[in-house]
């Protein structure tokens, strides 16, 4: 058991270089056909990030293979289901402390990798990879006496940034995307680029696509928060969102917020909606900026969206 002390800062500043993702970007070719080629880019947005007041939250920690598993003091198994949300890329402290004040009844894993999103999808394109982690996670709750035998409930899934490598390789697994109830992407699906039509590839956009489906259907629930960067490369969270908009023939509603009276001591909390689109589960948030602290803003806000998700609250009976 990991047993983890955090210093409390009014606020912390950290040098920022936007996360650097790689991607397949198609290329037109003369012929009309296209052509798969890696791009890995890199853009200075922003010198400084402000983050958000680390603090010390009760629970338990244990440290997995990959990553770290929190559970809440108040989490508790009904009839040893376990519910649990899986995260991956970023700060594990950043996922708990916006997990814990939403009073939802789950265990909480972050997987942080090192890299770009070409690190998680590699690690996940083996189809048994997701399937081992999860079987640790379950293993270690019953071996620290936490759930004995415990059972899988519901599943949400989020990624920041590049963490969508992760996804769209897990996604791709029938039996994973039959357990998997609920995703949470913050300004992370990008994909590829084809260069004649300035639409992400179809293909890597499939499994989005049909999780999207069954969210707008009431079987799934999908949230995705996206900023106005272009890494002009690759397809931004932008292009990523209007190709899931366009083939699930929605359209977004236009928002005008003022936020230019709030503190930009915590500018998470001025972040500008642009735009909304809601039909049956599936959800999408349109925000202004093209910083690297408008990027990290989506992480840091992540409590919000998981409060909207199927997982059960601990008020629940």
């Amino acid at each position: 058991m990991i047993i983890r002390k955090i210093t409390q800062l009014n606020f912390v500043v950290i040098w920022f270089f936007i996360v650097i993702i790689d991607v397949t970007t198609s290329q037109a070719m003369s012929n009309g056909t296209t052509q798969s080629i890696m791009t890995t880019t890199s853009t200075p947005l922003a010198p400084l990030i402000i983050a958000p007041q680390q603090i010390e939250l009760p629970g338990q920690h244990f440290a997995l293979s990959t990553g770290v598993m929190y559970v809440p003091p108040y989490f508790h198994a009904k009839k040893k289901n376990v519910n649990l949300l899986i995260h991956f890329h970023g700060a594990s402290w950043v996922v708990e402390q916006s997990f814990y004040p939403t009073g939802k009844n789950a265990v909480v894993v972050t997987i942080p990798l090192r890299g770009l999103s070409g690190v998680y999808t590699a690690k996940y394109k083996d189809k048994k990879e997701f399937g081992r982690l999860l079987t640790e996670i379950m293993e270690t709750l019953d071996k620290n006496s936490i759930v004995h035998r415990p059972r899988l409930g519901r599943l949400c899934l989020t990624s920041f940034s590049a963490g969508f490598g992760a996804m769209r390789e897990i996604l791709q697994v029938p039996a994973y995307y039959k357990k998997i109830t609920d995703t949470v992407f913050l300004d992370s699906i990008h994909a590829g680029l084809d260069t004649t039509t300035h639409t992400p590839p179809a293909e890597q956009m499939q499994m989005f696509l049909q999780f999207a489906q069954d969210a707008v259907r009431g079987k799934k629930t999908m949230w995705i928060t996206h900023s106005q960067i272009d890494p002009k490369t690759y397809a931004s969270t932008t292009k990523t969102a209007d190709f899931l908009i366009k083939k699930l023939g929605l359209q977004r509603v236009v928002k005008h917020e003022d936020t230019s009276s709030l503190s930009l001591d915590e500018p998470w909390k001025t972040m500008r909606l642009l735009s909304t689109v809601d039909q049956g589960n599936f959800h999408v948030r349109e925000f202004a900026g093209e910083t690297g602290q408008d990027h990290m803003n989506h992480f840091y806000t992540m409590g919000k969206y998981i409060a909207q998700t199927s997982l059960p609250s601990i008020l629940d009976k």
